[in-house]
């Protein structure tokens, strides 16, 4: 079918990564910042197969959720995607996003989606880290190019004002293609430059990590997260758990407050050897932390719960299959991509496991990420 560049259309629905989805001949049409309901000129700019993406050349029909972005540089750098609507309403979007992708791709019938919570916090000066490009300016990539965009005099609208007043105060070195910066609870900056160890505070743990070794971003939330997990996890003085990608640590350790007994595993040796360092400081002496491919290691015991916390490309089948051996009663799911989340439900389903609840933690205000926690049970 050959399609011409323009077109004028309405945008349907909301679509992962941003996008509005619109319709030209039955073909899909992935429109970038389209907003549902909204009438408006778009221009094709990639053409697929089965789907196309496009621009917005102009709105013809406002909704009512359009708000002009605060950041100026918005749908240039690859950061944002929701600026250009309210708050409450982006929400709503993430929400629907999530429920299209467990009918569309997990599969689930309407009665057994379980009611969505949503929790959500500041939606600016959330995160506590970031990584930044260098060439001759500072600032992000952009969204459909690998084009550096300098940030603007005012800093990034979600990262922690200390992050934008270092950035404005300090020389950067030119020498290097990019650099990580992070505050740490106590207000200090870091960057990759030095390597330093530095703590994180949450909920009473304390957390020594460097810049690299994964962490959660959003300061609003962090909390928050700990909570659901523990809550969801079921566990007593009497149980035993897993927690897979667990990091440095950050949900293995008031879990293990909880329980008998647990093991965090991760491929990232850094992470462990956090870890570990970790179980120190708080006391903690009954867990076990290895480096290694989950569905590599053979458990001498059963675990009540497995808490996951996988990369957005979730879980591969062989650690799913590991999992569904152990036959553990619950199931505690953290992700940050719907569709990968539903993807790896769909199969968890297949072995008898139900989605009990299911929140969505707006970690990532203004971005396009969805966070997530479900709890599957195990029905026997």
């Amino acid at each position: 079918m050959t399609m011409t560049n323009q077109h004028i259309v309405r945008i349907e629905k909301a679509a992962y990564k941003g996008y509005g989805i619109a319709y030209i001949d039955g073909k899909v049409v992935f429109v970038n910042g389209g907003i549902p309901n909204e009438k408006v000129s778009i221009e094709i700019i990639k053409n697929n197969k089965d789907y196309s993406f496009a621009k917005i050349i102009s709105v013809i029909e406002e909704s009512q959720h359009r708000i002009s972005p605060l950041c100026p540089i918005f749908n240039l750098c690859g950061g944002c995607s929701h600026q250009n609507v309210n708050y409450k309403f982006e929400l709503e979007l993430k929400k629907s996003i999530l429920t299209d992708s467990l009918k569309r791709i997990a599969k689930m019938p309407k009665d057994d989606i379980p009611e969505i919570e949503t929790i959500f916090s500041e939606r600016f000066s959330y995160r506590s880290h970031g990584r930044f490009f260098i060439k001759s300016d500072i600032g992000f990539m952009s969204k459909e190019s690998h084009q550096l965009i300098a940030l603007p005099q005012s800093g990034c609208l979600i990262m922690h004002p200390k992050i934008n007043d270092f950035i404005k105060n300090n020389s950067l070195n030119n020498d290097v293609n990019e650099l990580k910066i992070a505050i740490s609870s106590q207000g200090e900056v870091y960057t990759s430059n030095s390597k330093k160890e530095f703590c994180e505070l949450e909920l009473g743990f304390k957390y020594m990590r460097n810049i690299d070794n994964f962490f959660q971003s959003n300061i609003y939330l962090r909390n928050k997260m700990i909570e659901k997990v523990i809550e969801y996890s079921m566990l007593n003085k009497d149980d035993s758990f897993i927690d897979i990608a667990c990091g440095i640590g950050f949900f293995t350790i008031p879990l293990a407050k909880i329980s008998k007994y647990g093991i965090g595993i991760d491929i990232d040796f850094e992470n462990i050897e956090a870890a570990k360092k970790n179980c120190i400081i708080n006391e903690v002496s009954n867990l076990d932390f290895l480096c290694d491919h989950f569905h590599d290691i053979k458990f001498k015991f059963s675990p009540k719960t497995i808490v996951l916390d996988p990369p957005r490309s979730g879980l591969k089948l062989a650690v799913i299959n590991s999992i569904v051996n152990l036959k553990p009663s619950v199931i505690v799911y953290v992700s940050c991509n719907p569709s990968t989340f539903a993807r790896d439900l769909k199969i968890f389903r297949s072995h008898n496991y139900c989605l009990e609840k299911l929140d969505i933690l707006d970690c990532f205000p203004g971005t396009h990420h969805i966070e997530m926690i479900g709890k599957l049970v195990f029905l026997s």
